[in-house]
């Protein structure tokens, strides 16, 4: 397990690891739809938010999840960069007012890395 708070490493180390002034923060999103999406909807549904909510933002999305609820993690497309709270609220706003979707949760920014628990 990576220690996020040693001081003795280099500056080359840090930013190799992600830690220090190179933590990287994203946020993780869960969401589940008002009904079961078959699948030409759900794939319609995917490529608008990649679209819409994601690339147009500059961030990246690695997440799973079925026709029913997915859940995953918002990140930059940018190296050594973090997430906004601005984009992070885009997120939640374009994902609350889709249509489908019953209910979205997004978390607070986190470590993309490491998680919130260290």
């Amino acid at each position: 397990m990576i220690k996020k708070d040693s001081r003795s490493r280099s500056r080359r180390l840090r930013k190799k690891l992600h830690v220090g002034e190179f933590e990287v923060k994203g946020f993780t999103i869960k969401l589940t739809f008002k009904e079961s999406q078959d699948e030409s909807h759900f794939q319609a549904f995917m490529q608008d938010f990649f679209h819409q909510a994601i690339e147009q933002k500059g961030l990246l999305f690695s997440g799973w999840g079925t026709a029913e609820s997915f859940q995953g993690l918002v990140m930059t497309d940018q190296r050594y960069s973090s997430v906004e709270e601005t984009q992070r609220q885009q997120v939640i706003v374009w994902l609350n007012d889709h249509p489908l979707i019953a209910s979205a949760t997004a978390s607070e920014l986190l470590d993309a890395y490491y998680g919130a628990t260290l």
